[in-house]
């Protein structure tokens, strides 16, 4: 998760860090629910998440 607040960070210079780490935690845990939604809880690894926050960050 620290990579994605991280991104956040670059993406848009103006994003102070609390507002990135804002962004960072909601898109991590709408990603997370996606997957959860789409195949379970159970047996998820943090690679399923890298589809669903790619989408996720594209539509920012």
């Amino acid at each position: 998760m620290t990579g994605h607040i991280n991104s956040f960070r670059l993406l848009a210079q103006e994003f102070a860090s609390q507002k990135a780490a804002i962004y960072g935690v909601c898109a991590h845990a709408e990603a997370g629910d996606r997957v959860a939604i789409q195949y379970g809880q159970r047996g998820m690894i943090a690679s399923d998440l890298l589809q669903p926050l790619r989408a996720i960050v594209n539509g920012l």
